[in-house]
């Protein structure tokens, strides 16, 4: 099984760095938005985007997640 290991060496991201869409600021008159391709280089084709699935308990709205959730998203006691 491969580990993922930090890459200290930033020249080896520079790739995708000068293969993505120019993100302008929101106040340029030019700018549409935020999208994914401001994130990913033009080489890849397609994406995918996983999300865990959360069933949000709305009865009693603020608790709306089950431990089990709360343990998944890291989410600190208040």
């Amino acid at each position: 099984m491969n580990a993922m290991r930090p890459c200290m060496d930033q020249a080896a991201f520079e790739w995708i760095r000068s293969q993505r869409e120019e993100l302008l600021a929101s106040d340029n008159p030019s700018w549409k938005g935020n999208f994914v391709s401001h994130l990913l280089p033009k080489t890849f084709e397609v994406y995918a985007k996983v999300l865990q699935s959360i069933e949000a308990n709305y009865e009693n709205i603020d608790n709306p997640l089950a431990e089990r959730e709360i343990a998944i998203l890291k989410i600190p006691p208040l």
